[in-house]
């Protein structure tokens, strides 16, 4: 309950202000979604609201997440942000992207998930490895906006599916499209639309690893280079 009001008192200060060219993350999710009426505007800054990750807030550094700062972020509402064919889980389109580092060669971009009156952030998180190329675990739908943001921090190497959720996997095979040369690995007891794809379990040979690999590519409907093993091997 106190959600909805938040959120309505937030909508009704962003009618009457107008928009601000730099805001937060809550305020950016919460004028987005209400301020345009609807699922389909979900997210949906005006073209100034940019804000630069080079602007930066103080914040009290950790040792591990030494570098991040939830206030600053980058976008470019302006690459697009529609993909196609269109996302079935909402919003179909204006899914906007912001892209937030974690500190230490690690980021996370967010998309907003938007049903009914319900909304919540999903995120891939993405880490630099030391060959240079970029680990990319649970990607997004890959809008021009996500994809730019994703290509200025270098070339994508691996890609990860780590759950089963479908709100998580959903985007998975058209983004591996967009991302040919990269490795897939997928979470075991994966499911897609030919059925249930098996695992990887101690014990098993190479040749068993390998035909178990090869039937996931065909269930899951796209390439799968490997699976995440139950276990030490």
């Amino acid at each position: 309950m106190w959600r909805i009001i938040i959120l309505a008192v937030a909508s009704s200060i962003s009618a009457v202000s107008g928009w601000s060219a730099e805001v937060n993350r809550r305020e950016a999710i919460s004028k987005g979604f209400l301020y345009g009426g609807g699922i389909a505007s979900a997210l949906s800054l005006p073209q100034n609201a940019i804000a630069s990750e080079s602007q930066s807030t103080p914040s009290i550094p950790t040792s591990l997440l030494s570098e991040w700062n939830p206030l600053e972020y980058k976008n470019f509402p302006l690459a697009g942000r529609s993909v196609f064919p269109p996302p079935f889980l909402p919003p179909i389109r204006n899914r906007a992207t912001y892209r937030y580092s974690l500190g230490r060669d690690t980021w996370a971009l967010e998309q907003l998930l938007a049903f009914a009156n319900v909304t919540a952030t999903i995120r891939t998180n993405v880490v630099k490895l030391n060959s240079g190329g970029l680990w990319v675990c649970g990607p997004l739908w890959p809008t021009e906006e996500y994809c730019k943001l994703l290509d200025e921090l270098g070339e994508v190497s691996d890609v990860v599916l780590p759950v089963n959720a479908l709100e998580h996997k959903a985007a998975m095979k058209q983004f591996v499209k967009k991302y040919p040369m990269a490795k897939v690995w997928i979470a075991p007891g994966q499911y897609g639309p030919f059925g249930e794809c098996g695992a990887i379990k101690a014990g098993m040979s190479a040749d068993q690893i390998e035909k178990v690999v090869h039937a996931a590519s065909k269930t899951m409907g796209y390439r799968v280079d490997g699976i995440l093993p139950i276990g030490s091997l």
